[in-house]
């Protein structure tokens, strides 16, 4: 039950009213504090809401890097034999292949991070009886784009590495 008070001078007298009845159990806290407590918990919720969903996306755009990087070397076996043939060694080959990983991975983080920008930065939502404030922080972005980095290393590393190792004739007779 949300009661008000005349003045805040009145929240003590109020206090000592409720609770020296026995008949009663309550707590008597201020609207502010207990927004404040409120507040607190949902943070924490939406904290961890926030790192199980980042934890589960960040595994499926791992597996979604290693397809498309596969993918890409094996329609350019070709190329990559060509280019072998021609001197490059294996490193240079499985470095290229990381670097394109990793090149289509901040593209990508910078457009997602625009797009969230615009819809979410300065927005007030409600979760429970909370409402919050959204940002869109640089800080976020950094992190954003350098998770997405990492995975991409991590889901350009194993095909750079079949890339790199492929035998030239054999890559250079497939279709």
């Amino acid at each position: 039950m949300l009661v008000r008070l005349a003045s805040p001078d009145s929240l003590d007298t109020f206090k000592k009213a409720m609770t020296t009845n026995p008949a009663l159990s309550v707590d008597v806290v201020r609207h502010s504090d207990w927004y404040k407590r409120v507040g607190d918990q949902t943070t924490f919720a939406l904290a961890l809401l926030g790192y199980v969903v980042g934890t589960v996306m960040a595994i499926g755009a791992l597996f979604g890097c290693l397809n498309t990087m596969y993918s890409a070397v094996a329609s350019r076996g070709r190329e990559i034999a060509t280019l072998r043939a021609l001197g490059y060694g294996a490193l240079p080959v499985a470095v290229s292949v990381v670097l394109e990983a990793m090149l289509l991975s901040v593209v990508g983080a910078l457009i997602g991070a625009g797009i969230a920008w615009a819809l979410y930065d300065g927005k007030l939502d409600l979760f429970g009886n909370v409402v919050f404030h959204l940002s869109v922080s640089p800080r976020q972005i950094e992190l954003g784009v350098t998770w997405a980095v990492v995975v991409a290393l991590l889901g350009g590393l194993f095909p750079s590495i079949r890339a790199a190792r492929r035998p030239v004739v054999e890559a250079l007779r497939a279709t």
